[in-house]
């Protein structure tokens, strides 16, 4: 629920770090999704590799700011 609710109070002009940890935030919950499941697919398999990538790329934009 706070990711929701956060999304009105952070936009990227005016809080560009809060905006981008939201992003980070997204993106791990994603990565997380696809990590609980018991029961893979080739399908969810190649979703979870790219959340991974998006959860990577987004946390080296945070570590080299």
């Amino acid at each position: 629920m706070f990711l929701y609710a956060a999304h009105d109070l952070f936009n990227e002009q005016q809080h560009p770090t809060g905006y981008q940890l939201l992003k980070c935030i997204r993106a791990f919950r994603d990565l997380d999704m696809f990590a609980s499941f018991e029961i893979h697919t080739e399908d969810t398999l190649l979703a979870g590799q790219t959340a991974l990538k998006v959860f990577h790329d987004l946390m080296m934009v945070i570590t080299l700011s």
